[in-house]
């Protein structure tokens, strides 16, 4: 019952919000139910996947400082990324940026129209559907914005710590994801569904 009553409101919606007059299929309202709820998981998992790699690198901090520290997104992010996508049985889990640090991390078109989307608007998350080999999956983007600390690793050149700067160049020697200010636009963190 709670689930028609959730399809008649959304259909109403849709339909009164677009306008002008529109045909509704019934499996749209099994569609926006089933994208409603891969919008509340994917926000419930990139907001665990963020918590875990904010404690890691505050952990490492406090133990090690930052130079020590620089490891910790190059050696322990991606084993902890593979341990929540297979805990949520996820397709893949990326971190994506236009600023690269590592170039595996650059976006692709689709990726692209998610990022441009998410600065524009200023949203925390967004969410496609597509459509490969006649399969449909869902790739939902979560917004990661850069934080007081985030500035001693992605700061100005001559803000930075020459140490840090020196660890940096040394794994990332084409690092792009520099000159950052507190509230700029990192990047995303992508699950595909």
């Amino acid at each position: 019952m709670k689930k028609m009553i959730v399809i008649l409101l959304l259909s109403s919606t849709y339909i009164f919000a677009s306008g002008t007059q529109r045909h509704f299929n019934p499996g749209d309202g099994e569609r926006l139910i089933k994208e409603i709820d891969i919008l509340k998981k994917g926000r419930r998992i990139s907001a665990e996947l963020m918590t875990h790699l904010g404690s890691a690198l505050k952990e490492s901090i406090k133990k090690n400082g930052f130079v020590k520290s620089v490891e910790v997104c190059s050696l322990k992010v991606l084993p902890m990324t593979e341990k929540i996508r297979k805990k949520y049985k996820l397709k893949s889990i990326k971190r994506i940026s236009t600023k690269t640090r590592n170039i595996n991390n650059a976006p692709d078109k689709l990726d692209q129209i998610a990022i441009d989307y998410l600065k524009k608007e200023k949203k925390s998350s967004y969410l496609q559907q597509q459509v490969k080999s006649g399969k449909f999956f869902y790739r939902f983007y979560r917004s990661i914005g850069i934080k007081d600390t985030c500035l001693n690793c992605h700061g100005t050149r001559k803000d930075m710590k020459i140490m840090t700067r020196s660890k940096i160049a040394k794994i990332y020697p084409n690092d792009k994801a520099l000159d950052y200010k507190i509230g700029d636009f990192r990047g995303v963190i992508r699950l595909e569904f």
